[in-house]
């Protein structure tokens, strides 16, 4: 379209439709990160409406961290990635920076939110 884009973030009549009391946009600045966080209750449900970003998701199985990388962008790599419960995740971006959409099931409470001090040394590979 010569006007600009149209993108669906959601649809209701998908064969799991979800509702979400809370949406959020985040301003990733160019080459920065947010990292790690760990949601205990819910869902994280994340998108970029304008750049790039990865994500890494770490998952603890008894002593080992195992963790994967996932690229979403305004482009060629578009979607929605739902991180569950008790998952470690960070966002990176480039040099471009990026406008991150964050919604949530339920209300956002700060006790449901753990800060992670650990440092787990990854960079992303997908940038």
């Amino acid at each position: 379209n010569p006007s600009g884009e149209v993108r669906k973030y959601i649809s209701s009549d998908s064969a799991n439709p979800k509702s979400f009391k809370e949406v959020y946009f985040s301003r990733l600045l160019p080459g920065k990160s947010k990292k790690w966080k760990c949601n205990k209750n819910q869902c994280q449900n994340l998108t970029s409406a304008s750049g790039r970003i990865s994500v890494i998701c770490i998952q603890k199985y008894d002593d080992i961290y195992v963790y994967e990388e996932f690229l979403i962008d305004d482009e060629a790599h578009f979607g929605v990635l739902e991180i569950p419960p008790g998952i470690i995740y960070g966002l990176f971006t480039d040099m471009r920076g990026a406008l991150v959409v964050n919604s949530l099931e339920e209300t956002y409470l700060d006790s449901d939110v753990q800060t992670i001090t650990e440092n787990f040394h990854l960079e992303p590979a997908l940038l």
